[in-house]
């Protein structure tokens, strides 16, 4: 038997207390964390930087939804004649002293030699909402407007912002929502014309329109029109669309704005206007004159810039012709249109934000959350920790007594695994207590 001295570094060693071995060189670790915090710190804030500047650009995108017409407005209706006044009263043109022509009458004189509205129109009626009754179009709308330019004349009905008529899908599906009738007698021309629009819209040019359409009532009696229904929605400034409210301003639309502002300004100037657009009959424009002077590049780019922007909401009706025939029960010395409810779809075109604010700041927290939280430099840290464990590991495996070597066995601590083995800290804290002499009779 060898008795052995007392190594007061075994219990120490016993309580856990070992103080960890350090890395053979450390250098090289520190130059690693220092690149990776680098490369983390740099990732956090150009991850950053995107995920701001993406938001900040404002970008859209479009939505179309395509559905039935559940529900619809009554659209603004324009009927149009046009004319020929030559024949019976001889050139109405003349040539001015730049070369350009320009017409001898006036438009007051003009509509004069026209016929008006109860010449023309000899019967006009508009369905009354969820009722089989019809009422006159004057006595529901008495604020018609007239507008003419060199060809024709057209009389505009139910074009007031204040125009709340409304047709139901299951009321008024197939019907007739307007029925007029045209006094054929009277026109100096084989053609007419329908205009369907926005009610804040206005009439600028029948050529090129796709609010117009055109009727023949030589061979015809009798036509059936529809239409279809275009709604845009755009975003304002600061998205990239940039439109702007026109419904606050007196021309309430860009077209009419622009519209308005080039004839203003010729009449202004030349008291001419173009005769190819449509001039609203008031008072003071009854001393204009049509003529073909080009609508000059600078009035154009001036009121182009003066109203750059898109408009905000748009509407637009386009007009299908579904029927022209000649019918043996309609007289032919009229011409009957009917407006039918529409039995196609509607196209509503709308602009999104490509981000929101709220995805802006949840997209831009995750980026942050995930560069503070999960960093490459605490996956480095957790691989050279490992490591380093591993490499004591193997430095130490034949040199170092673990505590499961040792056993506890009556009081006396020994290396046969048939004794009991000291695994709770009750039993380290009795070892810990030995005698020095109870230590000196370790068996090896």
């Amino acid at each position: 038997m060898k008795i052995s001295t007392f190594n007061p570094n075994l219990v120490y060693n016993l309580s856990g207390n070992e103080e960890r071995p350090k890395y053979p060189n450390d250098r090289p670790r520190r130059t690693i964390f220092r690149t990776s915090q680098f490369l983390t710190y740099f990732g956090l804030i150009v991850s950053s930087i995107l995920v701001i500047r993406h938001y900040f650009a404002f970008r859209v995108f479009t939505k179309v939804d395509i559905s039935i017409y559940k529900e619809t407005g009554l659209p603004s209706i324009g009927v149009c004649f046009f004319y020929d006044i030559e024949h019976q009263h001889g050139p109405i043109l003349q040539e001015t002293a730049d070369n350009h022509k320009i017409t001898r009458l006036t438009v007051k004189q003009i509509n004069d030699l026209l016929p008006t509205w109860d010449q023309f129109v000899t019967s006009c009626k508009v369905a009354v909402p969820e009722l089989l009754t019809y009422m006159s179009c004057t006595r529901l709308d008495t604020n018609m407007s007239e507008y003419l330019n060199l060809y024709s004349k057209c009389f505009r009905l139910f074009a007031s912002p204040l125009n709340q008529i409304k047709y139901n899908m299951y009321h008024d599906w197939a019907s007739e929502l307007i029925k007029i009738e045209i006094n054929k007698s009277i026109l100096t021309t084989s053609k007419i014309g329908l205009f369907l629009n926005n009610p804040i819209s206005g009439l600028q040019n029948a050529m090129g329109d796709p609010s117009f359409i055109q009727l023949e009532t030589t061979g015809n009696n009798l036509a059936s029109v529809t239409f279809r229904r275009v709604q845009i929605i755009s975003k304002p400034y600061p998205y990239e669309t940039g439109c702007i409210d026109y419904s606050q301003l007196d021309c309430r639309e860009r077209k009419m704005c622009i519209h308005k502002c080039v004839g203003d300004t010729q009449l202004a100037i030349k008291k001419q206007w173009n005769y190819l657009r449509y001039i609203k009959l008031q008072p003071n424009h009854f001393n204009a004159r049509f003529s073909d002077y080009p609508e000059s590049s600078l009035f154009s780019t001036y009121c182009y810039q003066k109203y750059p922007h898109q408009p905000c909401n748009q509407l637009f009706y386009i007009p299908d012709l579904a029927t022209q025939i000649n019918s043996p029960f309609a007289g032919n010395e009229s011409f009957k249109i009917s407006i039918i409810y529409p039995y196609g779809t509607e196209k509503l075109i709308e602009y999104y934000p490509v981000e929101s604010f709220k995805s802006f700041i949840i997209h831009l927290t995750s980026v942050i959350g995930i560069w503070i939280t999960l960093p490459v430099i605490k996956v480095l840290n957790l691989l050279f920790y490992w490591t380093h464990r591993a490499f004591n590991w193997q430095q130490n495996v034949k040199t170092k007594p673990k505590s499961s070597h040792l056993f506890l066995y009556k009081g006396w601590l020994t290396r046969d695994p048939k004794r009991q083995t000291i695994r709770t800290r009750h039993q380290l804290s009795y070892v810990n207590g030995l005698s020095t002499r109870n230590f000196q009779r370790l068996t090896w």
